[in-house]
């Protein structure tokens, strides 16, 4: 069984490739927040609260070298110099050593500090599956989700 932060990442990451960013975001804040000067119609904004990383990018981490090596979740290293990205298969935490102390709040302040990088997420075929399974159903509604 998935634990809760594991959840919320490959859900993070079910739709699209996604960078840090997203299952950093998901964790922490609930999803994405945006700048106002984006405009109207967004969840969450980064000037509606003081916004708290509860949850440090090492524990985050951790998950995710968790979740890729279940195969629940792929990982790509992404070489922007030669435009290439490499498949992670067996990482352990210090493939991700760049995350150290990440505090990003929105999108914009990843690309500004990483570029469109470092790795990108994709949930598996395989996690897609655990996610969808009924007993997930009380950590839906215990996030809200429901």
């Amino acid at each position: 069984m998935l634990t809760i932060r594991e959840y919320q990442i490959l859900n993070a990451c079910a739709d699209d490739v996604e960078l840090f960013y997203a299952p950093f975001a998901e964790v922490n804040y609930g999803g994405q927040v945006f700048p106002r000067a984006n405009g109207e119609g967004y969840a969450q904004y980064e000037d509606e609260k003081i916004w708290v990383v509860k949850v440090p990018a090492e524990e985050i981490v951790k998950d995710i070298v968790n979740l890729v090596l279940r195969r629940l979740l792929e990982c790509w290293r992404l070489d922007e110099a030669k435009k290439e990205k490499y498949k992670v298969r067996n990482p352990d935490t210090t493939e991700f050593s760049i995350y150290q102390g990440y505090d990003c709040l929105t999108f914009e302040d990843h690309i500004n500090r990483f570029g469109y990088g470092q790795h990108e997420f994709k949930t598996t075929e395989k996690g897609i599956a655990e996610i969808l399974k009924p007993i997930y159903g009380e950590y839906d509604e215990k996030l809200g989700v429901v």
